[in-house]
């Protein structure tokens, strides 16, 4: 019974393959028509990127400085002195979690948080990750 119950399946499947129609991408005229749009568009060059972002009102970072150096993992304390690119850079490479809603904020915010780190002699990480969270 199981075996006539099988071979009943694989039929049933190979008349179903058979019996239905061919979809190919070159028949469907859908296909042709945005095949036809794509050869005759063309991009303009007259925007950059740069200026539709000031446009559409996206704000366009300068590229972060990297820092360098070693995270250390012991100490609670963030580097003194480091310039505002170097302190996004340093919070990409040793504390990604900060990082992460960091990168998220208003460049107001972004401001706000890296003049509180300028005025503090030292900066705890944790005290940094409660400043951000209050933007966030």
């Amino acid at each position: 019974m199981r075996i006539i119950k099988k071979k009943f399946l694989s039929i049933i499947f190979v008349i179903t393959l058979i019996a239905s129609p061919d979809a190919i991408a070159d028949d469907d005229d859908y296909m042709k028509i945005l095949e036809t749009e794509a050869e005759n568009s063309t991009v303009d060059q007259g925007v950059s990127t740069e200026s539709y972002n000031v446009i559409q009102g996206h704000t366009v970072e300068r590229a972060e400085r990297t820092w360098l150096g070693e995270c250390n993992y012991t100490v609670d304390i963030l580097p003194p002195d480091l310039v505002k690119e170097e302190f996004s850079s340093y919070l990409k490479q040793c504390v990604m979690a900060s990082f992460t809603f960091y990168r998220r904020l208003e460049p107001g915010a972004k401001s706000l948080i890296y003049k509180d780190y300028k005025k503090s002699t030292l900066v705890k990480l944790s005290t940094l990750r409660k400043n951000i969270l209050k933007y966030f």
